[in-house]
């Protein structure tokens, strides 16, 4: 297939195209990531990673992945990573038979990101995996029934991901056992520090249960008393208004040396008294918007999400 240069603004080519009996399915993107500035860059480097991509389903008829190597279509297993954090795929869902089908990923934003095409039975949209990374998993339905479910693996750009999680992993380990099963299970290791193999829904489910209520407590012991910090803001006022004084606010006299008139009981600049007509004034506001506050947001928003997908799971009957 021809590609188009690889210092283009469009990189986009054809990343993955899945042919079965009833749907076609293709997904769009730059194989590489904007680090890389291009294809040919990227094919340049010493990559040893390979990507995990697994598709399950009835009839399919063939699966094409592009291969980064030779810039075409591939069907060989062991190819090289082409979906990274950040990064954003067109997906294009087109059935070949009359009926209506659905698209359905653990995240609610992925899910609601691909919709029909005006009165078509086309489903089309873009895919942005936001700090994202690990497996993920698409499927298509068909009602309730599971026609296509594809599996992937979303590679980081700024660590090493092979060497990061052995570490994540022992000192999880070391901690408390079984307790990041699920999160764990999304890297390529498939959670293998693991004694009793592969973690089920039952299992989640079960620990679920039994730490529910401790969560809640914890939950309310933080809105009670949640982390907080305050925030220096400035705004511009008049000089009657100024305070203390901090090396920004100095600064911002210092660039703007007109806003300084003559004064009778000003500061003495090359021999005239001088003072500012206005300037930068400081303000202390308390704000929870931390680093901390932002992580157990999102730490409950992918609890809530995990859980909608286990009962999704279950009214689906596809785990």
């Amino acid at each position: 297939m021809a590609l188009p240069h690889s210092g283009s603004r469009n990189d986009d080519v054809e990343l993955v195209r899945i042919e079965a009996t009833e749907l076609t399915f293709i997904m769009k993107g730059k194989p590489f990531h904007e680090r890389y500035q291009g294809l040919k860059a990227y094919q340049k480097m010493d990559f040893h990673d390979v990507m995990e991509f697994k598709v399950d389903g009835e009839n399919i008829e063939a699966v094409h992945v592009f291969n980064v190597d030779t810039g075409e279509m591939d069907t060989a297993d062991l190819l090289r990573p082409i979906f990274f954090e950040n990064g954003i795929y067109q997906l294009v869902i087109i059935p070949k038979v009359n009926k209506t089908f659905t698209f359905y990923h653990e995240h609610p934003g992925l899910s609601e990101a691909v919709q029909p095409l005006a009165d078509q039975n086309i489903l089309m949209g873009n895919l942005h995996f936001q700090n994202e990374i690990g497996f993920t998993y698409l499927k298509v339905f068909d009602g309730d029934e599971l026609i296509l479910g594809v599996k992937l693996e979303i590679f980081p750009v700024k660590l090493d991901y092979r060497k990061d999680y052995h570490q994540l992993l022992n000192e999880v380990n070391d901690e408390i056992y079984n307790l990041a099963y699920h999160f764990i299970r999304k890297t390529f290791l498939h959670a293998r520090m693991k004694l009793n193999g592969d973690p089920s829904e039952a299992e989640f489910y079960r620990l679920i249960t039994h730490h529910f209520k401790q969560f809640l407590q914890a939950v309310k012991r933080i809105e009670l008393q949640p982390h907080h910090k305050l925030e220096t803001t400035y705004s511009v006022v008049r000089a009657d208004q100024l305070r203390k004084q901090d090396a920004t606010t100095r600064g911002y006299l210092r660039k703007n040396s007109h806003l300084f008139i003559q004064a009778p009981k000003g500061i003495d600049i090359n021999g005239t008294k001088r003072l500012p007509k206005k300037g930068l004034k400081i303000n202390k506001e308390l704000t929870y918007d931390t680093l901390e506050n932002r992580y157990l947001k999102w730490m409950m928003e992918r609890l809530i999400h995990k859980l909608a997908d286990v009962y999704q799971g279950i009214v689906h009957n596809d785990r």
